[in-house]
């Protein structure tokens, strides 16, 4: 009889402890998955650089430089303007400077 009472005892514990170590193991692997996360993000944003231009001409036909990459969630705030370059809209669009039909 003591013995049986000996066992569900250490049943109980061991269950308890099997539920602690699975906690600590999913916990483990959502942080680790976070800071992975949260390393590409910075990473990317860090070392990735785009240019924009404004959809209506007129309102800035110069190009920009921006870095970080658009669609990303940007969560260290490291997109952001660097600096205007000596592009224009004409010298990326070249096929607007030709309205007319060439012969």
């Amino acid at each position: 009889m003591i013995f049986f009472l000996k066992y569900d005892w250490n049943e109980k514990y061991k269950n308890r402890q099997r539920l602690i170590r699975l906690a600590l193991g999913a916990s483990l692997v959502v942080s680790a998955g976070g800071a992975v996360l949260l390393g590409y993000d910075g990473w990317i944003n860090y070392t990735s650089y785009h240019v924009r231009l404004s959809l209506k001409s007129g309102i800035s036909d110069t190009i920009e430089l921006y870095q970080g990459k658009v669609g990303t969630m940007d969560i260290f705030g490291q997109q952001a303007y660097l600096y205007k370059t000596d592009y224009t809209r004409a010298d990326i669009e070249a096929d607007k400077l030709y309205q007319l039909p060439i012969d």
